[in-house]
C-alpha cells in the first residue's frame, strides 16, 4: 500500500505517494496538498485500491467511487496524469445535506488528528448542519447557494418567527459556514464562498453576562449533597474550569496537593502548540472540596468519575432553585467569568489568564465583568468585598 510521505513547502505540509505505474511500470510521485494525516492515510488505502483494479482491469468498490467524486480538483488531475483513473467529463449535482455530512464524517474524531474536531465541536458543528439543510433543503446543489442567499439565512437565524437566535449564536454558525464552504473551495467545486462576507452580529451578549457572588455559589454548594457535584461547581467558580470538560479528563495524579498546584486538560484547545494543558493554583476554597472525596486507590483515576453520567446543568438548576435562587444565564460561563473576575482583583491578568486557560483580549471581551464596586471610591472597595 502507498505510504504518505510527509514534508514541508511553504510553511505548509504535504503529503506524496511513491508509486509504480501499471501501464508503463515506471515510478510516479503523487502530491497531495492541504489535507489532514487521517486524509493522506486514506488516499493511501484508495490508491492501493486505484493501482489494483487497475492491474487486474476491476471495478472499482462504491466506496472509492466516493471518495474520487469528493477529492480536490488538482489531486484528481495527478491521479489521471499517473494513469490511475480517466478524466472527469462533467461536474455532476452536489447535494448540501451530502457535501455537509462528507465534511463533518472528514472532520469527526477525537482531536487526535491535527485539524480534526473534538466530540464537543461536532455535535456544535452538526447543529450548523442541520441549520443549513434546514433553511435551504438537503437537495440544494452548493453551487447555487449565492451570497444574497448567506445573507438571507442570516436573517432566518436571527429572525424572532424562524430560529429566533442570538447574535454571538448567529456568529458562530456564519463562521461554521464559512468553514464548510471553504471546504468546497479546496475541492474545486465553488469558485467563491457565498458566506465570506456576510457580515458577523456581536458575538458578545453583555445582557446574559451575570456576576455570581462567592455567597450565591455557597449557598448552592450547601443544599448540593453529592461530593463530585459540588467539587465541580468549586472548580468552575473558584478555579475557572471549564465545565465540565475540564472537570471531566481532572485524574489524581494531575493534582499536586502538596505543591498546591494541578494541571488542567482542555479539550478546547487540544490543537493549540500547549496541547491543552495548563497548572492552575488548588485555590483555598477548593481544598475542603478535594478533602470530602474518597482517597484513591489508582492515581491514574479520575476525579470526577460520576461526572460523565448526570445531566449536569439541569441538575445543577435545581440545586439552584432548591437553594432560594434564580438560575442566572449561561450557567457555567457565568461561574468561570466570575471567577476570574475575582482573581484579577488580587493577581496580574496575565497570570489568571495562564491559569485559566484564555488570552487577555477574551478574558476582557467575555469573562470580566464590573461588579459595581469598582464604581464606587476606591477606598470603600476594600470594605465592599
Amino acid at each position: 500500500m502507498p505510504k504518505p510521505e510527509s514534508y514541508q513547502a511553504r510553511g505548509k505540509t504535504v503529503y506524496k505517494f511513491r508509486i509504480i505505474r501499471s501501464d508503463n511500470g515506471k515510478r510516479t510521485t503523487i502530491r497531495l496538498h492541504d489535507a489532514t494525516e487521517k486524509y493522506a492515510v486514506e488516499a493511501g488505502d484508495q490508491l492501493d485500491i486505484l493501482i489494483q483494479a487497475n492491474r487486474f482491469q476491476t471495478d472499482l468498490p462504491p466506496r472509492t467511487t466516493l471518495w474520487l467524486s469528493e477529492v480536490p480538483e488538482r489531486f484528481y488531475e495527478r491521479l489521471v496524469s499517473a494513469g490511475l483513473i480517466e478524466p472527469r467529463t462533467e461536474k455532476s449535482s452536489v447535494k448540501l445535506d451530502e457535501f455537509l455530512d462528507g465534511y463533518v464524517a472528514l472532520k469527526s474524531a477525537d482531536g487526535s488528528y491535527k485539524g480534526e474536531w473534538s466530540k464537543s465541536t461536532t455535535t456544535k458543528r452538526k447543529q450548523s448542519v442541520k441549520d443549513l439543510v434546514q433553511y435551504f433543503g438537503g437537495n440544494k446543489d452548493i453551487r447555487d447557494v449565492s451570497v444574497q442567499d448567506g445573507q438571507k439565512w442570516k436573517n432566518w437565524l436571527l429572525g424572532e418567527k424562524s430560529r429566533n437566535l442570538s447574535p454571538a449564536s448567529t456568529s458562530k454558525k456564519i463562521k461554521d459556514a464559512r468553514q464548510f464552504f471553504e471546504h468546497a473551495i479546496d475541492l474545486d467545486l465553488i469558485e467563491r464562498n457565498p458566506f465570506a462576507k456576510v457580515k458577523l452580529p456581536p458575538q458578545d451578549n453583555p445582557d446574559r453576562m451575570r456576576y455570581v457572588s462567592a455567597t450565591e455559589v455557597n449557598a448552592v454548594l450547601d443544599v448540593i449533597t453529592d461530593p463530585e457535584f459540588r467539587l465541580t461547581i468549586a472548580l468552575a467558580r473558584f478555579a475557572g474550569f471549564r465545565t465540565p470538560s475540564e472537570a471531566q479528563q481532572l485524574r489524581w495524579n494531575d493534582v499536586d496537593r502538596a505543591s498546591k498546584i494541578m494541571l488542567v486538560q482542555s479539550p478546547k484547545l487540544r490543537q493549540n502548540s500547549t496541547r491543552g494543558r495548563r497548572t492552575c493554583p488548588i485555590f483555598p476554597q477548593l481544598v475542603p472540596y478535594f478533602d470530602a472525596l474518597p482517597a484513591p486507590t489508582n492515581r491514574q483515576q479520575l476525579v470526577l468519575p460520576g461526572l460523565r453520567s448526570q445531566n449536569l446543568r439541569t441538575q445543577f438548576c435545581r440545586y439552584v432553585v432548591e437553594a432560594g435562587l434564580t438560575p442566572w444565564p449561561k450557567l457555567f460561563h457565568n461561574l468561570r467569568a466570575s471567577a476570574l473576575t475575582d482573581l484579577v482583583d488580587v493577581h496580574s491578568l496575565p497570570s489568571v489568564c495562564k491559569w485559566l486557560g484564555t488570552s487577555p483580549k477574551i478574558a476582557m471581551k467575555h469573562y470580566f465583568m464590573l461588579r459595581g464596586r469598582e464604581l464606587s471610591d476606591p477606598d470603600d472597595q476594600e470594605n465592599n468585598r
